[in-house]
C-alpha cells in the first residue's frame, strides 16, 4: 500500500513523513529517502538520495523499505517513466512508497494516485481538494479550512481530521498524531 501526503508549503507535511520514517527506523525498519532539497530532520540511518538517476538505480537493489519521496514532482519531471514504474510496482519487493508532495493534481500523476488507497492531505487549493474529494472520499473538499499542521486522512472508505502534535514547544518533529473530531 503506498500513500499519498500533499499540502501547501509550510502546511505539515514533510513534518509528518520525517515523523513516520523516524518511528519506522526507530521500530528497525529500513527506510529510504528521495529528498532533492537535502532537508534535516530524515532519520540518521535512512539511505538518502538528492539525485533521481542514483535513486531509482537504488530503489529496486531495496527490500522490504519504507520509501519517502519528498518533492515527489522533481522524480515525476527527471525519470518520467521510472517514478510511474515505482507507483505501479514499486510494492513488488516489500517497498513502501510515501509519495509527497505541494499539489495533488499537477505534482503526483492520476497513475501514481491510483496506486495510493491512504491519503494525508493538509491545506490545499479548492481545485486539489475537489480532485481528492472525488477520489478518496468528499470530506476532503474541506482542506482548504485546515489550519497549519492539520490535515484530513483518508482510506477511500472513510476520512479523519488529524492534528500533529509536538512533545515540547521547541521541538523540531512532531511526536504524535492527535485525531480529532
Amino acid at each position: 500500500m503506498h500513500i499519498i501526503i500533499v499540502g501547501a508549503t509550510f502546511s505539515g507535511k514533510s513534518k509528518l513523513a520525517k515523523m513516520i520514517a523516524k518511528q519506522k527506523a526507530q521500530a528497525g525498519h529500513k527506510v529510504m529517502v528521495f529528498d532533492p532539497l537535502k532537508t534535516s530532520g530524515w532519520p540518521e540511518t535512512a539511505k538518502l538520495y538528492a539525485k533521481p538517476a542514483a535513486f531509482v538505480a537504488a530503489y529496486w537493489e531495496a527490500e522490504n523499505v519504507y520509501v519517502f519521496i519528498d518533492e515527489a514532482k522533481v522524480l515525476f519531471d527527471k525519470e518520467p517513466h521510472d517514478a510511474e514504474r515505482i507507483a505501479y510496482q514499486g510494492r513488488h519487493g516489500g517497498r513502501l512508497n510515501f509519495f509527497i508532495g505541494q499539489r495533488a493534481m499537477s505534482m503526483i500523476p492520476p497513475n501514481a494516485r491510483n496506486q495510493c488507497p491512504r491519503v494525508y492531505a493538509f491545506k490545499q487549493s479548492v481545485t486539489d481538494s475537489d480532485t481528492l474529494a472525488k477520489e478518496y472520499d468528499e470530506r476532503l473538499n474541506d482542506c482548504p479550512k485546515l489550519g497549519k499542521l492539520e490535515f484530513l486522512m483518508s482510506d477511500g472508505f472513510s476520512a479523519a481530521k488529524g492534528k500533529l502534535k509536538f512533545e515540547s514547544a521547541t521541538a523540531d518533529l512532531p511526536t504524535k498524531i492527535e485525531v480529532m473530531k
